[in-house]
């Protein structure tokens, strides 16, 4: 597929409205984005939701709720408001076609779901499914040639943890004490690393509603640099959410989730800079 700067890409979201909806809008080199289709996933999501005018509850959507597999032959989104997971065929133009919609075996004991986050390990055909709340915070489903997807067992993955977490001598490697650090805006979220330099990493704030560029050092200190704010004329708070950036590492896309819209920038060396906003909603994927 094509996805050098001069012909642009494909990036994807999900509605989170109750009958919850896939929307494939096509990138071009500018930022500019322009809708292509819009595929229900045949589940349902959280329905509406905004900070501005409703308390805090749990949140029934995270990072990766929309996620295109590497080779971009297909593409899974989490229906929050009944544990379901959707799962797309992508063709050569970016087009989806609704291969399989599958309950994680969570029960639904609130208005709303709680599975929220997704991650693919394309070796063995594994999805992930991070819920909220229990029984099992991680579900696996199997991935089958196609896109169907097939749940185990309720149990299984806790078996699995209790053989394997508890020893030392395996060789696996550990993770040592942690370091705090200035992030330098309100609520840092949702960071993204750059596809072409591993070292550094996009950081949005929620509450700040700009975007920053990070850098990791040798000493692994970390240094941020200008916060770049987002296109906030509707309103604030506007709530900076979700982000993606393209495979070029020249444009990143963020939700702005109070609104209910897009904002996109341009990467140029360290420093970030507002392109065009767009209408839209939240969970982003795309290439």
């Amino acid at each position: 597929m094509q996805t050098e700067p001069q012909r642009g890409g494909h990036l994807y979201l999900q509605t989170n409205e109750l009958r919850n909806t896939v929307v494939h809008y096509r990138w071009d080199a500018d930022g500019r984005l322009t809708e292509s289709e819009r595929q229900p996933t045949g589940g349902g999501g959280a329905g509406d939701f905004t900070y501005r005018t409703q308390p805090t509850g749990p949140l029934t959507e995270g990072a990766n709720s929309v996620l295109v597999t590497p080779d971009r032959g297909l593409l899974f989104a989490v229906n929050a408001g009944d544990n379901s997971v959707s799962s797309f065929g992508v063709d050569a133009e970016g087009r989806l076609a609704l291969q399989d919609v599958r309950r994680t075996g969570n029960i639904v004991t609130r208005i709303v779901g709680t599975a929220k986050s997704l991650d693919y390990a394309p070796s063995c055909r594994t999805l992930y499914v991070l819920h909220l709340l229990g029984p099992e915070h991680i579900r696996p489903m199997a991935v089958e040639h196609g896109g169907s997807l097939v749940a185990p067992p309720l149990g299984i993955l806790d078996r699995a943890a209790r053989q394997t977490g508890s020893r030392s001598d395996d060789g696996r490697s550990s993770v040592g004490e942690p370091s705090f650090q200035d992030a330098g805006g309100g609520s840092p979220w949702c960071p993204v690393f750059l596809n072409g330099r591993p070292n550094e990493f996009l950081l949005g704030f929620a509450t700040a509603d700009p975007v920053s560029l990070a850098s990791i050092g040798d000493d692994g200190v970390i240094s941020t640099g200008p916060a770049v704010p987002a296109d906030t004329s509707m309103g604030r708070p506007s709530e900076l959410c979700w982000m993606a950036v393209t495979p070029d590492d020249h444009l990143v896309f963020a939700t702005m989730t109070g609104y209910g819209y897009i904002t996109s920038w341009r990467l140029s060396g360290k420093v970030t800079r507002v392109a065009i906003p767009h209408n839209s909603t939240q969970g982003l994927a795309g290439f």
